[in-house]
């Protein structure tokens, strides 16, 4: 594996290097400042060198759609690869079976192919943090209404569920992700004549930082392909899913999945309601920095800034405490304890939070509220899934599960 990481990370990077070392894999970590991109080098030339030396190729990078300029690029070298190292993966095959399953586990892949995984591209993308997302709201939440439990993978588990997106639309990759990832869930469980929504995600943040239209129309395609997978057949949405129609009272509802846009600063001055109001309906709370290196300059970060002040000066005394935590807050909102407590949360409410933070989820909510803070608990579930995620794009699932059971019968 090679991580080609060309904006800073820690968790993602780190559990993917964690995550291929556990599977018996290596690790080539790319340094910009040490290789030929500060010679001017092009993305498409640093990745058909990378590739030709990996078989998975993680990518990073601050430009949105760069991951599918790899990809693409990737698929040419792949196609390359296949016709001239062909003799290779004859010898190989001849050489594992002389040597027995082991070593045939070692590549499920032909020579020269590599697999690509995005692992943020700017402010569109970040797909494996949605599978985090949505792995960990499985693992956090019980079902409601039957009492058994269901299955882990099984979405039901989240049917009925209110999921509350708070922090940068905008510029926050992994909400765009995983408001589509949730599509997925919701068309997955709606059923034909339900009167009420298969799930429902709320859209909270400042005016400046929506959630932007495309990914509210992305969304409700997804929760469409997701009902059409369920039933088998193939269904054109003729609702009208933009933000216009989100920011409405109640919401626009497509194949199960309702999404509803709520701009923080009228929550925060709202009397009574607000905050309050949307914390008790909330089953997740998923929370977000703001993205201020998206931020096309200094200035337009100093304007947010002076609006975030603003606002919370503005908001009414019985929102005191939303009010009093967005002002401390270079975000513009705080998800406090006192909050919690002033907005009648739910006892099984989850906060779950991508990381890093900043300001927006203090040290102190984990502290007194361990089991509503759920986002260490999200983040160790990281490794976890991209182990599966390796494992399930090199085809090699089943030769670990039976090394697995061979570990463990001698361990017996």
């Amino acid at each position: 594996m090679t991580l080609l990481f060309l904006e800073p990370s820690t968790r993602t990077s780190s559990s993917f290097a964690a995550a291929m070392q556990r599977l018996g894999g290596a690790v080539n970590h790319f340094t910009p400042a040490t290789s030929s991109t500060v010679k001017g080098e092009s993305l498409e030339d640093t990745v058909r060198c990378l590739q030709s030396y990996s078989d998975v190729l993680v990518v990073r990078h601050p430009e949105a759609g760069a991951a599918a300029r790899v990809a693409a690029t990737v698929d040419l070298a792949n196609t390359e690869s296949s016709q001239m190292l062909q003799p290779l993966d004859m010898l190989h095959r001849v050489d594992s079976d002389k040597q027995g399953d082991c070593a045939s586990s070692q590549r499920a892949l032909p020579h020269g192919q590599c697999v690509v995984m995005n692992a943020g591209d700017g402010a569109g993308e970040h797909p494996t943090q949605a599978l985090v997302d949505v792995f960990t709201m499985l693992c956090e939440i019980t079902d409601r209404k039957q009492p058994r439990l269901l299955p882990l993978w099984r979405f039901e588990r989240l049917s009925g569920f209110t999921v509350t997106l708070l922090g940068d639309m905008k510029f926050g990759r992994t909400t765009h992700s995983l408001a589509q990832a949730l599509g997925t869930v919701a068309g997955a469980n709606s059923k034909d004549g339900d009167k009420e929504p298969a799930l429902t995600v709320v859209y909270v943040a400042p005016s400046e930082l929506a959630m932007p239209t495309d990914i509210i129309t992305a969304a409700a395609a997804a929760a469409t392909a997701g009902a059409d997978a369920k039933a088998n057949t193939k269904t054109k949405t003729n609702a009208k899913c933009d933000a216009v129609a989100a920011s409405s009272p109640n919401g626009v509802t497509v194949s199960g999945l309702c999404q509803r846009i709520a701009d923080i600063s009228a929550l925060t001055s709202a009397p009574k309601k607000g905050v309050p109001c949307l914390l008790a309906q909330t089953d997740v709370l998923y929370v977000t920095r703001v993205q201020k290196e998206r931020f096309p300059s200094e200035d337009a970060w100093q304007q947010y800034q002076q609006s975030v002040s603003t606002t919370a000066a503005s908001s009414s005394a019985s929102a005191v405490a939303a009010s009093q935590a967005a002002a401390s807050s270079s975000s513009g909102y705080c998800i406090t304890p006192e909050l919690l407590k002033q907005g009648e949360a739910k006892p099984t409410l989850r906060v779950l939070h991508p990381l890093p933070r900043v300001d927006e989820v203090p040290p102190a909510l984990e502290a007194t509220e361990p089991l509503r803070a759920a986002y260490m608990r999200q983040m160790r579930w990281g490794l976890y899934l991209r182990m599966a995620l390796i494992a399930e794009a090199l085809g090699a699932t089943d030769e670990i599960e039976a090394l697995y059971a061979r570990a463990m019968g001698q361990a017996e």
